[in-house]
């Protein structure tokens, strides 16, 4: 990874503000996430949504 100019990210805390904030330090405008099976994953991506497009960033959810 290191190679190809990325790096791995660790967080801890509430999934919607360290996504956000990571997506906002790095300049990201695309997060990209498996979709949640359970019905507080779904809300929670909803959440994610919401932050990010403040921020003008875009959340694209994949199946698995």
């Amino acid at each position: 990874m290191r190679r190809r100019g990325g790096r791995l990210v660790v967080r801890t805390g509430d999934v919607v503000e360290q996504v956000s904030r990571v997506a906002y330090e790095s300049g990201a405008r695309r997060v990209h996430i498996a979709r949640g099976a359970t019905g507080y994953a779904q809300r929670r991506q909803e959440r994610l949504r919401t932050a990010l497009a403040e921020e003008r960033c875009a959340l694209h959810i994949h199946d698995r």
